[in-house]
């Protein structure tokens, strides 16, 4: 059964006209459409009738959005969510090295932090601390004199501890990089609102760690999950500017963000599958943006550095809709490359411990930018983490004072 307002749309509105005078009425070939398809109306399915009233809603010049067919997307999102599956698992398997690499760093840092009082609680240095005497432990076991140790011959378990000693790495790392940023902005003294960039980095695997300290599974979101409906009914999903239509599954909008980086329209539904599998490890940031878990890490590096190991009792997240979990996407074609830029935002909310009264806002806004060659190959990341800080929403005497070992 159609609802009057698509009722209305397949009888079709009458012509209207644009503030320049351009026509913006249906496409003249409107009823030749309904009479080509009326016959098979009876035999077509809610998706598909969803996809004819959509195509019939506006001229192609003005439909702005690129849908695949309903019969294909249940294909597309399976070829998808294994292609990202499949990455994850590379990711996990190159996590060793990474870990290796930080190995000593993180227990200096650990050390520095262990001589702020009031910086990070005693239960989670000991956490730290064993990650690194557990990883420690691995690379003498894996290491051989003449050799570089077989990370390949690891087993998932311990690729998995790797990954969340690597990921404790950029926590701790995030931390003391955020104090001092704090100290040296001249908050409080020359500058009363700062903008504070707490992450800047080319590397995908710290990004990913950033964004997920401990390993796991990539997959594809669905139209049920809890974040997609919620982006979604709030209209928090942007491309190119534009509000997402309120029934657009995963799917749908990573057809068409590919067609936007150059997919071919015209070509068979296999081809487009296949190219877009070739760009998951760009798409799949998307996903990943739109978890609302995306944030946990770096709201745990700011409620850390601003207010200590007891920040829970300050660092909330939004009280309002406004300052909801958005999600905005913008993709563009040349010659040579295609671009891609992936941006959440989100208002973090300051609260007083006692009473609850607001004291302020804490605006964090989190990008992808990404590059790619007419293969899809990569050819350039970067991910940045920034906030806006007000003096009224943090004591920048306590804070001072809390980080005064590890700034001298």
């Amino acid at each position: 059964v159609l609802s009057a307002a698509e009722q209305h749309l397949l009888v079709g509105p009458q012509p209207v006209s644009g503030a320049s005078g351009e026509d913006l009425s249906p496409s003249p070939h409107r009823a030749d459409i309904l009479s080509s398809i009326s016959d098979l109306l009876p035999h077509t399915s809610t998706a598909r009738l969803k996809n004819v009233l959509r195509a019939l809603s506006a001229p192609p010049r003005h439909n702005e959005f690129m849908w695949p067919l309903p019969e294909h997307a249940p294909l597309l999102w399976e070829a998808l969510d294994c292609q990202l599956q499949e990455l994850g698992r590379d990711e996990l398997g190159l996590m060793p090295g990474m870990a290796t690499m930080v190995q000593d760093v993180l227990a200096d840092h650990i050390e520095k932090a262990g001589s702020c009082c009031g910086l990070v609680s005693a239960e989670r240095l000991n956490m730290s601390k064993r990650r690194v005497r557990q990883w420690e432990d691995v690379f003498i076991r894996a290491s051989h004199a003449d050799a570089e140790p077989d990370w390949g011959a690891l087993d998932e378990p311990t690729q998995m501890l790797a990954w969340a000693t690597f990921g404790e790495f950029c926590k701790v790392d995030g931390v003391m990089s955020a104090c001092n940023m704090v100290r040296t902005s001249g908050l409080g003294s020359a500058e009363r609102e700062v903008e504070l960039v707490l992450v800047n980095t080319d590397s995908v695997h710290r990004a990913t760690s950033i964004l997920y300290p401990e390993y796991y599974i990539m997959s594809m979101m669905n139209e049920r999950h809890p974040d997609w409906v919620r982006l979604i009914r709030s209209e928090s999903i942007g491309v190119q500017g534009k509000l997402l239509p309120a029934d657009t599954t995963p799917e749908e909008l990573l057809y068409h963000v590919s067609g936007l980086l150059g997919m071919p329209p015209e070509a068979p539904h296999q081809d487009q599958t296949r190219w877009m599998v070739d760009r998951a490890w760009a798409l799949g940031w998307i996903v990943k943006m739109a978890k609302q878990g995306c944030f946990a890490n770096i709201m745990d590096m700011v409620g850390t550095s601003l207010f200590g190991e007891a920040y829970c009792e300050r660092l909330w997240g939004p009280n309002s809709s406004q300052g909801g979990h958005k999600l905005q996407i913008e993709a563009e074609t040349e010659p040579e490359r295609s671009k891609m830029t992936v941006r959440a935002t989100v208002c973090l909310v300051v609260r007083d411990p006692g009473s609850m009264e607001l004291i302020g806002e804490i605006p964090l806004n989190l990008m992808v930018c990404l590059t790619m060659d007419q293969q899809g190959s990569p050819r350039g990341f970067g991910m940045s983490a920034a906030i806006r800080l007000k003096q009224e929403v943090v004591d920048l005497e306590m804070l001072f004072d809390r980080i005064r070992p590890i700034c001298t």
